[in-house]
C-alpha cells in the first residue's frame, strides 16, 4: 500500500540525489528514508533509483514516470490538508543544551541548525559541563537535556535516554610522529611515548584503564584538561593524547599540523548520549525530544564520522 509519507520520502531523494542527503532534509534516518523507498518499489513492483555507492542515486524510467505523478498527487494532498488542518505547529520558547566543550563545535552546531529550521522561534542555549558532575545541571533545572559521554552501563530510569553512538578512542599526535603511518594505533606502541592525559572525570580511568586491561604502563608526561594546551604540547614533541572527538581541524593553536587515528586494540568503549529527564506530562510535541532526533540523525547519516569514530 502506497503511503503519502513513501511519496515525500521519495521526492527527497530524488531533489537531493542521495538517500543520506534526503534523511538530512526531512530530520529523519537514512533508514527509515531507505525503507520507505523500498516499500514504494514493492508496492509498485518496480525499481524507482538505480544506487551507486558512494555516488548517490538516479532515477530510473519508471521512477521519472513516478516523479511526474508524484508531483501533482502531492500538490493536491498538501492542498488538502491546509484546507483542513491549521498549519504544522512549531515549537517556540526556550531549551538549554548542556554538553562537554568538544560536542559544542561539532555535534551540537548541526542539531541548532536542524532545529532552527523546523522551529525558527525556538530559543536554543548552550552550557558547558564537566563529565564528573554527570546530570547534576539536569537535576537542578539549569539545562533541559544533556549530551554527554559516559561509562556508566545502567542509567536511572529517572531519566529518558537516547544512545547515539558508541565511540572508539583516537590518538592525537603530530604529523610525522614515529607512529604516524596512516593506520590504527596499537596501545602496545603508544605506550613507549610521552601520554598528556585529559583530567575530567571519567575519562582519565577510560583512558588509563586501556593501558590498565593489556596490563601495559603507559609514559605519563603530564595531565591536563585544556585541549588547546594539550594539542601544543603534541605538536612540538613526541608526546600523544588519547581522545574521543577528533580535533576540529588539523593544526594545533601553534599552526603544527595534528594526525588522530583510531586505536587499533579492542578497549572500552563510553556511551554518547542525550539525556533528559521523564515527565509524567504526554506532550504532542516536546523539544528535548526533538532535539535528541535531530542529533540521532547526524549520527545514523554518518555526518558525525569526521569527528568520532563509530
Amino acid at each position: 500500500m502506497i503511503k503519502i509519507e513513501h511519496i515525500r520520502h521519495f521526492l527527497a531523494v530524488t531533489d537531493t540525489g542521495s538517500m543520506t542527503l534526503a534523511a538530512t532534509k526531512a530530520n529523519i534516518s537514512t533508514t527509515s528514508i531507505r525503507n520507505s523507498v523500498e516499500k514504494l518499489e514493492m508496492g509498485l513492483n518496480t525499481i524507482l533509483f538505480v544506487r551507486r555507492p558512494s555516488n548517490g542515486v538516479v532515477l530510473t524510467d519508471d521512477g521519472r514516470k513516478l516523479l511526474e505523478k508524484s508531483k501533482d498527487l502531492l500538490a493536491t494532498v498538501e492542498e488538502i490538508e491546509t484546507s483542513f488542518q491549521s498549519k504544522r505547529r512549531r515549537l517556540k520558547g526556550n531549551l538549554t543544551i548542556g554538553c562537554q566543550e568538544g560536542l559544542t563545535w561539532s555535534l551540537i552546531p548541526r542539531a541548532i541548525d536542524m532545529m532552527s529550521e523546523l522551529h525558527p522561534e525556538l530559543k536554543i542555549s548552550i552550557q558547558t559541563i564537566w563529565m564528573d558532575t554527570k546530570f547534576q545541571k539536569l537535576d537542578s533545572g539549569e539545562v533541559d537535556i544533556i549530551v554527554t559521554f559516559t561509562l556508566d552501563k545502567e542509567i536511572t530510569s529517572k531519566y529518558q535516554v537516547m544512545d547515539l553512538c558508541s565511540p572508539k578512542a583516537c590518538v592525537m599526535m603530530r604529523k610525522g610522529h614515529p607512529l604516524d603511518d596512516g593506520k590504527p594505533v596499537d596501545l602496545h606502541d603508544l605506550a613507549k611515548y610521552p601520554h598528556i592525559f585529559i583530567k575530567d572525570g571519567p575519562a582519565l580511568p577510560l583512558f588509563y584503564g586501556m593501558y590498565s586491561k593489556l596490563k601495559l604502563e603507559p609514559n605519563i608526561h603530564m595531565y591536563s584538561n585544556i585541549s588547546t594546551g594539550t594539542q601544543s604540547v603534541i605538536g612540538r614533541s613526541d608526546a600523544v593524547s588519547l581522545r574521543i572527538l577528533r580535533p576540529a581541524h588539523p593544526y594545533t593553536p601553534l599552526g603544527d599540523l595534528m594526525v588522530a587515528p583510531p586505536i587499533k586494540n579492542d578497549v572500552t568503549r563510553p556511551r554518547l548520549m542525550a539525556v533528559m529527564n521523564r515527565t509524567n506530562t504526554s506532550l504532542s510535541i516536546d523539544k528535548r525530544i526533538e532535539f535528541q532526533k535531530s542529533c540521532l540523525s547526524l549520527f545514523e547519516s554518518g555526518e558525525m564520522r569526521q569527528h568520532i569514530y563509530y
